[in-house]
C-alpha cells in the first residue's frame, strides 16, 4: 500500500492543472508575439506612409511655390524695365496669391560688382509687403540692410549658376527663405541688353505651420549643403546649425533618387524617415521619426495585453481548479479501492456513477476483482496438484541431469578431438612447404644419380672388364700391348690415354657431384630442422615464440630462392629475385620470414601452373622486387602472371582456413600464418592488385633495422 501511495504523490489533478496552465500561457504568449509583430509591422508601415505623404505634399507645395516664384520674379524683372508700366500694377501682380514679402533688383556695378551689398546696386524698382512689416514690427531697412549684412550673398555666383536658395531667418526675426535668380533683360526686338539678379524673400510661416502640426515626425527643409531653411525649432532655423549630421540627410545626399523612404540608425536608436528633392535638387524636404517614440504605442499594447492576459490566466486557473476537483474525485475513489485490493481484500466493490470513461473503468476493475477472486481459488487447487507434480518432476530432472553429464563428457571428448584436428591441420600446412622443398630436392638428386651417373658407372665397368680380359689373355704384357694400340674414339691417342681421360673425367664428375650432394644434404638438413621446429611448436600448443635477430635481406632472399628454385625449374617458371645491398638488414626471425615468403611463392607457383594448364603456351614468371619507402621501411613485391584472385575472394583472403585450392593443395592457413609472422616483426602483408593472367602483386612491408643505413 505504501508503495502505491509513493507513486501517486504527484496526482493527476496537479498534472492536469500544470498542462492546462502551460497550454494557456503558451497560447497567450504566442498571441502576444503575433499581435506585437503584426502591430509593429503595421505601425512601421504607417509611419513610412505618413512620412512619404507629408514629404510629398510639402514638396509638391514648395515645388509649386518656387516655380510660381521663379515666374513672378522673371516677370517682375522684365516689367521693371518697361517704363510705361505702373509700379502699382507690378506690385499687385506679385502680391496676388503669393508669400513674397520683398523683391529687389541687383545690377552689376563696375566698381563694386555684384558680390557687393552696396545699396548702389539696388534699383528703385523694389517690392515690399507692408502688411508683413506691420505684423512683425519691421521697417524697410530690415530687408535692404540688415538681412544683406548678416546673410551675405555671392551674387556673382547667382549670375553664373542661375539661382540660389538660402536661410534668411535671423534670431528673433520672422521665418524667411531667401531666393535669388539671374534674369536676362531683352529689348523690344529680343536682343539682350542687360543681366540682373532678382532677390526675393519668402514668408515661411505657412510652411512652418504645416510641418508643426505633425507630432510623430520631425519634418524640416534644408538646402543641398545641409543649411536648414525651415524647422519647427526656432533656434535651429535662425542659427547657423547644419543638418549634415542627420542620418536622413546623409541618406538623401548619397541617394541618386529624388524621393525615398529610409530606415536607418542614429547611434543605438532606430530612425524612420523619408526625403524628397525639389528645385533641381537644391532643396531637401526631410522627415524623421524616432523609432522609440513611434513604437511607444506597441509597448503600451504589450503592457495592456499582459495585464489582460494575467486576468485571463487567473480566471482560467480558478476554473481549471474547480473542474479538476470534479475530475479527480472519482479517480481518488478508484485508487483507494485498488489499494484495498492490493492488500488482499477481494470483496471490495467500486460504485461510481459518473457516466463517462471512469465509470467504465470502475466496472472493468470490478470485473477484474471478481476474476482475481476466482483465480485465487483456482490457484489454491492448482498448488495442491503442483506439489505432487514437482515431486515427480524432480525425479525426472535427476535422470536428465545424469544424461546431461554423459553428454557433456562426450562433448568434451569431441572438443578435444577438434582441437587436435586443428593443430594437426596447422602442423600439416606449416610442414607442407619445407617438406615440398625436401621432396623436390630429393627428386633432383635422384634424377642426377639415375640419368647422369649411370653412364659413367657403365664406362668404368667396361674399362675394368677390358683390362681383366687382356690381362687374362696375355698377362701384363698383353695388357700394355693393347694399351698402346691407337684409339678408335679419340684419333691421335692410344687406348691407354683414352682410358685415363675417361677415368679422369669420371673422377671430376664425381667430385662435382659429391660437392652438390654436400650442399643438398645441408639444404635437406636445414629444411628438416625447420620441420622439427614447426612440430616442436605445435607440440607445445602455444604461439610460436620468435627469436628475432638482425639478418641481411639479401641472405634471406637467397635462401628463399634456393628453396623454391627446384620447384620453379620443374614447371619451367621464370623465377627472378632483385639484388639488395648486403648492408640492408632487418630484425626478424629467420625461419618465420622464410616460412612467410615461401608460402607466398608457393601460392604464386600454384597460380602460374594453373594458368599454364588453362592457356597453352602461357610463359609463367615470378618476380621478387625490392623497393624502399623511406630510410626506415622496406617493401618486397611478389609479382606473378597466374590466374589471379577474384574480387569476391579478396575480402576473405587472409581469413583462417579460407582457400581456393583443393584439400590436397592447401588448407587455407598459409596467408593467415604469414601475416601473423610478419606482424610479429612489426611488418605486414597486403594484396596490391590482381589482374588474371597479367599481374598479381602482394606487398610485404618490413621495418629496416635502426642500426643500419640504406646504401644508395
Amino acid at each position: 500500500m505504501d508503495k502505491i501511495k509513493n507513486k501517486t504523490k504527484f496526482s493527476i489533478r496537479y498534472k492536469f492543472l500544470s498542462v492546462t496552465s502551460l497550454l494557456l500561457a503558451g497560447c497567450v504568449a504566442l498571441y502576444l508575439y503575433l499581435a506585437v509583430t503584426v502591430f509593429k509591422s503595421d505601425k512601421k508601415q504607417l509611419v513610412f506612409d505618413l512620412n512619404r505623404s507629408m514629404v510629398a505634399n510639402i514638396s509638391s507645395e514648395l515645388e509649386s511655390q518656387f516655380s510660381s516664384l521663379s515666374d513672378k520674379i522673371e516677370l517682375f524683372a522684365m516689367m521693371g524695365f518697361q517704363k510705361n508700366l505702373k509700379k502699382d500694377f507690378i506690385e499687385s501682380l506679385i502680391q496676388k496669391k503669393s508669400e513674397i514679402v520683398f523683391v529687389s533688383f541687383w545690377k552689376q556695378n563696375e566698381e563694386d560688382g555684384l558680390s557687393s551689398a552696396s545699396t548702389n546696386n539696388i534699383f528703385d524698382q523694389t517690392y515690399l509687403q507692408k502688411e508683413f512689416l506691420a505684423t512683425y514690427g519691421l521697417d524697410k531697412s530690415y530687408f535692404t540692410e540688415k538681412l544683406f549684412t548678416e546673410r551675405k550673398l555671392n551674387l556673382k555666383e547667382v549670375i553664373s549658376q542661375g539661382e540660389d536658395i538660402w536661410n534668411a531667418t535671423l534670431p528673433q526675426g520672422p521665418p524667411l527663405i531667401g531666393y535669388a535668380r539671374s534674369v536676362l533683360i531683352e529689348d523690344d526686338h529680343g536682343r539682350p541688353i542687360d543681366r540682373v539678379a532678382v532677390v526675393a524673400f519668402v514668408n515661411a510661416e505657412k510652411i512652418l505651420k504645416t510641418i508643426s502640426t505633425v507630432d510623430i515626425s520631425n519634418i524640416y527643409i534644408t538646402t543641398e549643403t545641409g543649411e536648414i531653411l525651415v524647422h519647427r525649432e526656432a533656434l535651429k532655423m535662425s542659427g547657423h546649425e547644419k543638418a549634415s549630421d542627420s542620418p536622413i540627410f546623409q541618406k538623401a545626399a548619397a541617394s541618386p533618387l529624388k524621393a525615398e523612404v529610409v530606415q536607418t540608425h542614429a547611434g543605438n536608436e532606430e530612425v524612420l524617415g523619408a526625403f524628397s528633392k525639389i528645385a533641381n535638387g537644391k532643396v531637401y524636404v526631410l522627415a524623421e521619426s524616432d523609432g522609440g517614440k513611434a513604437f511607444a504605442v506597441v509597448r503600451d499594447l504589450i503592457r495592456r495585453s499582459l495585464i489582460f492576459s494575467f486576468i485571463i490566466l487567473t480566471v482560467a486557473f480558478m476554473a481549471a481548479v474547480l473542474f479538476s476537483k470534479s475530475l479527480t474525485r472519482p479517480l481518488e475513489t478508484l485508487t483507494n479501492a485498488m489499494n484495498r485490493v492490493s492488500d488482499g481484500d477481494l470483496d471490495t466493490k467500486i460504485n461510481l456513477k459518473t457516466r463517462d470513461e471512469i465509470e467504465f473503468l470502475a466496472n472493468s476493475f470490478n470485473k477484474m476483482i471478481e476474476d482475481l477472486k476466482e483465480s485465487r481459488h483456482e490457484l489454491v487447487t492448482i498448488n495442491r496438484d503442483l506439489e505432487n507434480k514437482v515431486k515427480e518432476r524432480t525425479i525426472q530432472l535427476e535422470k536428465q541431469n545424469h544424461a546431461v553429464k554423459e553428454a557433456q563428457e562426450a562433448l568434451l571428448k569431441t572438443t578435444r578431438l577438434a582441437s587436435v584436428g586443428e593443430i594437426a591441420g596447422r602442423a600439416a600446412h606449416e610442414v607442407l612447404n619445407p617438406l615440398t622443398s625436401l621432396m623436390t630436392r630429393l627428386e633432383n638428386v635422384q634424377k642426377r644419380l639415375t640419368h647422369q651417373k649411370t653412364s659413367q658407372i657403365q664406362m668404368i665397368d667396361e674399362i675394368r672388364n677390358a683390362w681383366e680380359t687382356d690381362h687374362k689373355q696375355g698377362g701384363f704384357e698383353q695388357l700394355v700391348k693393347n694399351w698402346m694400340k691407337p684409339s678408335s674414339v679419340q684419333p691421335g691417342q692410344t687406348l691407354w690415354q683414352e682410358d685415363l681421360g675417361n677415368l679422369g673425367a669420371s673422377a671430376d664428375s664425381w667430385k662435382t657431384e659429391i660437392d652438390g650432394l654436400m650442399k643438398d644434404s645441408h639444404f635437406l638438413m636445414n629444411e628438416s630442422l625447420r620441420i622439427s621446429k614447426i612440430v616442436g611448436s605445435m607440440r607445445s600448443l602455444s604461439v610460436v615464440r620468435a627469436s628475432q635477430e638482425t639478418k641481411s635481406v639479401m641472405d634471406l632472399l637467397t635462401k628463399c630462392h634456393d628453396i623454391m628454385a627446384d620447384l620453379m625449374e620443374r614447371y619451367l617458371i621464370d623465377f627472378h629475385v632483385d639484388a639488395v645491398h648486403p648492408q640492408v638488414k632487418i630484425q626478424i626471425d629467420q625461419d618465420e620470414f622464410i616460412q612467410s615468403l615461401t608460402n607466398l611463392l608457393r601460392n604464386s607457383q600454384q597460380s602460374v601452373v594453373a594458368s599454364q594448364l588453362e592457356k597453352t603456351g602461357h610463359k609463367g614468371y615470378i618476380k621478387i622486387r625490392v623497393e624502399f619507402v623511406n630510410d626506415n621501411t622496406l617493401c618486397l613485391l611478389i609479382e606473378d602472371n597466374g590466374v589471379g584472385i577474384s574480387a569476391e575472394d579478396k575480402a576473405k583472403l587472409f581469413e583462417t582456413q579460407f582457400s581456393t585450392k583443393s584439400k590436397e593443395e592447401g588448407t587455407g592457413l598459409g596467408l593467415s600464418i604469414s601475416r601473423r609472422f610478419l606482424r610479429a616483426a612489426s611488418g605486414d602483408i597486403e594484396l596490391l592488385e590482381s589482374e588474371p593472367y597479367v599481374r598479381t602483386v602482394f606487398r610485404v612491408q618490413l621495418p629496416i633495422s635502426s642500426a643500419q643505413e640504406v646504401a644508395a
